[in-house]
C-alpha cells in the first residue's frame, strides 16, 4: 500500500491556483502556485515530480547557509551549520509539503545572507537583499518581517547607520519596490483580501479570531507561539551541544576569529529571532493566536548562530557524535512518518489526506461527465479546494475550479462560461451546498463512494456530484 498516494491539501490548492497565473490569490501570494504549475507544465502534467519541490526548497536553503557560513567560519563549521537544518522539525518532518511556508525558505535564507553582505558595505549585497526579500514576500507575506529586521539592524547600530548615507540601501529599496509593485497592484484589485484572511478561522466558517478571542489570549497565545517554535529547534540545540561537548583529537577546526564571529553572531541572531519576538508581541497586542508554522522560514541560520556562539575548537569525536545525532534524527523522522502513514489509520481510525484517492474520484466524475455530455471537454468544476481540487488536478483535462461557488475566490473565471460550457459540481457528504443551483439547472444529485488508500477498516469517503450540461451548438 502506497504511503503517500495523493498530493496533500496545500499542494492540491497550489496546482488549482497556479492554473490561472495570478499576481495574488484570495488567501495568499502566488509564488508556490507558480512553481507548482511551472513544474507541472515542464513535466507534461505528471504528478510524481510535484513530490520533490518542497524537499528541494530545504536543500537549496542548506546550500545557501553553507555558502553564507563560509564568509565567517571555516569549512567544517559551515558544513555543520548547513547540516543542522535537519535538527529543526520544520526542515525535516514538515519539508514534504509544498505551501507558502516552505517555498519562502531558500529566499529568506538568501535575504539574510544578502543582508549580511549589505550591512558590511556591499552595494551588490543591498541590491540582492531587495531582490531576494521581495521574492520571498511573493512566497508569503510574513517573510517581510525578515526584511524589516535587517533594515532595523542597520539602523540600530551606529556604525551601520552610516551606510544610509551611501547609495546601497536606497538601491536595495528601489529594486525591492519595483519587484513587489505588481503584487501590490494585484492585492489592491481584490481589496487586499489575503491580509484580511490571516485573521479568520478557516475551520469555523471564516469568523474573526480576534473578536472572539478570550482576554487571557494575550498571555497564552504568545507563550504558545514561542514555546512551540523553541520545541521545533530542539534537534539543532542537541547537535550544537554534542559538537562542542568533547573536542577530541585531532582538532578539525580552531575557533573562528572572535571579532568577525561576534559581529556575525549579533547579525544572524538578531535577524533570526527578531521576527519571532515581533510576532509574539503582535500576538499579545492583537489578542491573536499566531500560527506557529508562520515562523517556519525564519530559522535557516539557527545552526550558524549555534556554532558562532560557542568559542571552542571542533574535534573529530565531537563531529562524529554530531553525525550520529544527525543520522538518528533523520531516521527517526522517516520512521515516524512511515508508522504514521501505514499503521496510523489502524491505531487512530483517522486517515491523513495523502491517503485519499483523488485520482479515483476524478475518474468517476470524469467518466460520468463524458457519459452525459457525449465526451465534451470538462472545463469547469465547482467545489471545495480539496474535493473539487482533486478532480481538477487528477483529471486529464485539468479544468478550472470555482472555489466554493464563490466568484470572489476565482475572479479570473467568468461564471457566464458555465451556462455555455457546463460544469461538474462536486462536494463531500450528503448535504447540498448553497451554490448547487446558483449557476443553472443541474442534473439530479448522484452519491458515490471512494475507498481510501489504506487497508485499515475505515469506511470509504462519500461524495455527491451533479452536472450543469453544456449548451448544444
Amino acid at each position: 500500500m502506497t504511503l503517500q498516494g495523493n498530493l496533500a491539501y496545500d499542494h492540491v490548492e497550489m496546482l488549482v491556483w497556479g492554473r490561472s497565473w495570478q499576481l495574488t490569490y484570495w488567501k495568499h501570494p502566488p509564488l508556490p502556485a507558480w512553481v507548482a504549475e511551472a513544474v507541472s507544465l515542464a513535466t507534461s502534467r505528471a504528478i510524481w515530480p510535484q513530490f520533490f519541490i518542497a524537499p528541494a526548497t530545504v536543500a537549496a536553503a542548506a546550500c545557501v547557509v553553507w555558502r553564507a557560513a563560509l564568509d565567517v567560519v571555516g569549512p567544517w563549521r559551515a558544513l555543520a551549520a548547513a547540516l543542522m537544518l535537519q535538527g529543526c522539525i520544520y526542515y525535516s518532518y514538515e519539508c514534504d509539503l509544498l505551501n507558502h511556508n516552505s517555498i519562502q525558505i531558500p529566499f529568506v535564507a538568501l535575504t539574510m545572507w544578502a543582508g549580511w553582505r549589505a550591512v558590511n558595505g556591499s552595494v551588490a549585497g543591498w541590491v540582492c537583499f531587495g531582490l531576494a526579500g521581495s521574492v520571498a514576500i511573493y512566497g508569503k507575506h510574513s517573510a517581510g518581517l525578515v526584511g524589516l529586521a535587517i533594515v532595523a539592524y542597520s539602523l540600530l547600530l551606529r556604525e551601520r547607520r552610516e551606510l544610509w548615507r551611501t547609495r546601497g540601501p536606497w538601491l536595495g529599496l528601489l529594486v525591492g519596490t519595483l519587484v513587489i509593485t505588481p503584487h501590490l497592484y494585484g492585492m489592491w484589485q481584490i481589496d487586499f483580501a489575503p491580509l484580511k484572511t490571516a485573521f479568520l478561522d478557516h475551520d469555523a466558517g471564516f469568523h474573526s479570531t480576534v473578536e472572539v478571542a478570550p482576554w487571557w489570549g494575550r498571555i497564552v497565545y504568545p507563550l504558545d507561539f514561542l514555546g512551540f517554535n523553541a520545541l521545533m529547534l530542539g534537534g539543532v540545540l542537541a547537535m550544537v551541544v554534542v559538537l562542542f561537548l568533547v573536542p577530541g583529537e585531532p582538532i578539525m577546526e580552531l575557533a573562528p576569529d572572535r571579532t568577525r564571529a561576534r559581529a556575525a553572531l549579533r547579525y544572524y541572531g538578531f535577524v533570526t529571532f527578531a521576527p519571532v519576538a515581533a510576532s509574539a508581541l503582535l500576538s499579545a497586542a492583537l489578542n491573536f493566536h499566531m500560527n506557529a508554522l508562520w515562523a517556519m522560514a525564519w530559522f535557516p541560520f539557527v545552526g550558524l548562530v549555534g556554532v558562532l556562539a560557542v568559542d571552542r575548537p571542533i574535534g573529530a569525536s565531537g563531529y562524529r557524535t554530531m553525525w550520529g545525532v544527525w543520522c538518528a534524527f533523520a531516521l527517526g523522522v522517516l520512521l515516524f512518518v512511515g508508522v504514521k502513514l501505514s499503521a496510523g489509520p489502524y491505531i487512530t481510525g483517522r486517515v491523513p489526506n495523502v491517503k485519499h484517492d483523488g485520482e479515483r474520484l476524478s475518474q468517476i466524475v470524469g467518466d460520468r461527465w463524458a457519459e452525459l455530455t457525449h465526451r465534451a471537454p470538462l472545463k469547469i468544476v465547482v467545489g471545495t479546494h480539496w474535493t473539487g481540487g482533486n478532480v481538477c488536478v487528477y483529471h486529464a483535462e485539468h479544468p478550472h475550479l470555482l472555489l466554493d461557488g464563490m466568484p470572489s475566490r476565482a475572479p479570473w473565471l467568468d461564471t457566464r462560461r458555465i451556462a455555455r460550457e457546463g460544469a461538474a459540481l462536486v462536494w463531500e457528504g450528503h448535504g447540498d451546498p448553497p451554490w448547487r443551483d446558483s449557476f443553472g439547472i443541474a442534473t439530479p444529485i448522484e452519491r458515490i463512494t471512494v475507498p481510501l488508500r489504506t487497508s485499515a477498516p475505515i469506511p470509504p469517503r462519500l461524495y455527491s456530484m451533479a452536472f450543469i450540461l453544456p449548451q448544444r451548438e
